[in-house]
């Protein structure tokens, strides 16, 4: 995990959805781009290798085989939503151990997350165009309405220092929601500023997987109590390390590295990958003492 790696950079670098993620990211927000995303929902298809996940100016629209967005404003129900995500954000980078706690250490590797990108960059969108979404009150964690069944996103970026947050704010029900889904992108983003993780390594993407799922509160028990379907098994510790390997697997599931290959596949390669590096990373629990 603490390989240091530049391998990514010329991936991005040579991809149109870099230079859209860093619009994203900066004061001025895009409005009919499309902002790229760790992970690749698969009924969309790309020439790129990177993952896409759609603007809040984009609607979505559903049929029996496809989903799909469309370009247009911001709706003033995705409005609401996007306002409310932002109150809130403000709020736990406020009052949040966790968010302040993780904030802080962002900032001592030098990837401050509240940190507002030049808006006089070249590569920023036109000030003048009419459907560009306000800033962000939290710099590059932005806020915008997702595909069903996403929470959230990170995106690296080289230097680290220019990555940011997406959370899709029509996904967040509650503020303890939002709080775990910050959560759990901040330990991605830390991990890459810290160790310089190369995330078309599966390796790396399934050791930073396995950190995310266990430190950001996913797996606490009334969290994964809301998920009945999985059923509890008895014990905090067992509990927590099989909803740990269960949410780094369907992560790692999406991975770049493994779209060329079946389902069955997949998952058996994500399997494996999470398994090989489990004790290291289940047992590494930086930047906090423990598991809490």
């Amino acid at each position: 995990m603490s390989e240091a790696t530049s391998s990514s950079s010329s991936v991005l670098d040579s991809n149109p959805s870099f230079h859209r993620w860093l619009n994203a990211c900066s004061s001025i927000f895009p409005s009919q781009d499309t902002l790229p995303f760790k992970r690749r929902r698969r009924t969309i298809t790309s020439p790129f290798p990177n993952a896409r996940i759609y603007s809040a100016n984009e609607h979505f629209n559903k049929d029996e085989e496809q989903e799909e967005w469309k370009s247009g404003p911001e709706t003033d129900e995705e409005r609401k939503w996007r306002e409310r995500a932002e109150a809130w954000a403000v709020q736990l980078a406020e009052t949040s151990p966790m968010i302040r706690f993780l904030s802080r250490h962002l900032a001592m590797v030098s990837c401050n997350p509240y940190d507002k990108p030049d808006p006089s960059s070249p590569l920023a969108p036109d000030p003048e165009d009419p459907n560009r979404l306000p800033e962000s009150p939290l710099g590059r964690i932005v806020f915008a309405a997702c595909p069903p069944n996403r929470v959230g996103g990170f995106r690296p970026m080289d230097p680290p220092s220019e990555s940011g947050i997406l959370i899709c704010s029509n996904r967040i029900a509650r503020k303890a929601d939002l709080e775990r889904a910050m959560a759990h992108e901040m330990i991605h983003w830390w991990d890459t500023c810290r160790f310089r993780l190369n995330w078309n390594n599966l390796r790396h993407n399934a050791c930073s997987e396995i950190r995310a799922a266990a430190l950001s509160g996913d797996c606490k028990v009334m969290t994964e109590f809301g998920r009945i379907s999985h059923g509890l098994r008895p014990g905090f510790l067992k509990q927590h390390q099989a909803c740990t390997r269960r949410r780094a697997i369907t992560s790692v599931v999406d991975a770049v590295a493994l779209e060329h290959l079946e389902p069955d596949a997949r998952l058996a390669a994500a399997e494996r990958a999470v398994d090989e590096v489990w004790e290291a990373c289940w047992n590494d629990t930086r930047p906090f003492d423990d598991i809490y």
